[in-house]
């Protein structure tokens, strides 16, 4: 659900200093141009802040989701069926 936020929240980000590049062109809506493209900055800053307090969030809470020994054997098991694959194909 966050990731969709995102993807989307960067979307429109990117159609904010797309059309203010668009606008560009003409002398008559250069205000615009500029007001949509320092929209469009403030926005994708917002995205990136927010990125990094999850990570940071996610990097204070990552002993509570996964345990390290977990992962070890995770990629243990993986090496093992990726021997056995290769041995085969």
């Amino acid at each position: 659900m966050v990731a969709k936020i995102i993807r989307i929240s960067f979307l429109v980000a990117v159609s904010l200093l797309i059309a203010s590049g668009a606008l560009l062109s003409d002398d008559s809506t250069a205000e615009t141009s500029r007001t949509l493209s320092k929209a469009g900055y403030l926005f994708f800053a917002a995205i990136l802040l927010a990125i990094i307090a999850f990570l940071g969030f996610l990097y204070r809470r990552k002993n509570d989701l996964i345990p390290e020994d977990l992962i070890v054997r995770i990629m243990k098991s993986d090496a093992n069926i990726l021997g056995i694959l290769r041995r085969s194909g």
